[in-house]
């Protein structure tokens, strides 16, 4: 997956990353993968109203458009617990699959605590 905006750097170094939120159960995280932003909430276990009974609970994913003038955002997917809102797109659809299945591996959010009290 290719990032927006190469400077963006979060815990752990993941590419995808700009922003991780801990909380007491989960992260929210936000991001960039192409030409999209997504926010997501992943919880530290798999749950039954996750994505795919998983750890994904929330997600949003944006589409940016630009013209000459005006910028644009397009809601593309939604999943807030039974709600799931899926693009058209067959290659987008599969865009945010893998984006789900990258979430899935992130760590806790003890560990993403502790990793931030080790760079502050």
């Amino acid at each position: 997956m290719k990032i927006v905006k190469e400077s963006i750097r979060s815990a752990f170094d993941d590419e995808l990353l700009a922003k991780v939120t801990p909380f007491s159960d989960s992260v929210w995280v936000e991001g960039f993968f192409d030409q999209y932003s997504f926010e997501a909430r992943v919880s530290d276990i798999a749950c039954d109203n996750g994505i795919n009974a998983g750890r994904v609970t929330h997600l949003y994913v944006l589409a940016s458009y630009f013209t000459e003038d005006n910028s644009f955002e397009s809601e593309i997917a939604r999943y807030q617990g039974e709600l799931f809102i899926r693009p058209s797109k067959e290659s987008t659809r599969k865009r945010i699959d893998d984006l789900v299945a990258h979430l899935e591996k992130l760590p806790t959010h003890e560990a993403f605590e502790a990793k931030q009290k080790q760079t502050a």
